[in-house]
């Protein structure tokens, strides 16, 4: 029996993330619903800036949260909750969150939330489990394209 492409994503992806030894993750959240519908042309200038800035190797992932509406000023009226894209990026060293932030926030022209936070083996073991058993999120839903990388590696050749 072949494997379907959704399959073949969350294999490739735990792949990545068995690939190295990941120290630190970075979440990057859109504070502005507006901006956070160009967050597939801002992830293209991000990853390009990052891999010059940061010359290590890096795991990016576009994924989806719902957040609610109280807490995105711009979201659409009426509704209690919007989904919104955001941006994960797992590394090998620590990276410099405020220029991470401060290079997002200029290339987004808006202001991002960026958490991070450093790996245990456990919590790779749960982030795995979580990607393997849940549908992976619809991209297309926000924004219609037919073809979107929902995630790459930077620096592949660097370890």
């Amino acid at each position: 029996m072949s494997e379907s492409s959704e399959d073949k994503s969350k294999r490739i992806f735990i792949e990545h993330l068995d690939s190295c030894n990941w120290q630190y993750q970075v979440s990057i959240f859109y504070q502005s619903y507006r901006s956070s519908r160009d967050a597939i042309e801002h992830s293209k200038e991000f990853r390009k800036w990052i891999s010059r800035y940061h010359p290590h190797k890096i795991l990016w992932r576009l994924a989806l949260k719902n957040t609610e509406s109280f807490y995105t000023p711009d979201a659409p009226k009426g509704k209690a909750s919007v989904t919104m894209p955001y941006h994960t990026l797992f590394f090998t060293v620590k990276p410099d969150r405020e220029k991470i932030t401060e290079k997002f926030e200029f290339i987004c022209r808006n202001e991002v939330k960026t958490r991070i936070r450093k790996l245990t083996p456990e919590k790779i073991v749960s982030y795995k489990n979580s990607v393997s058993k849940q549908k992976p999120h619809n991209l297309n839903m926000i924004f219609f394209e037919r073809k979107i990388n929902r995630f790459s590696i930077i620096n592949k050749d660097k370890l």
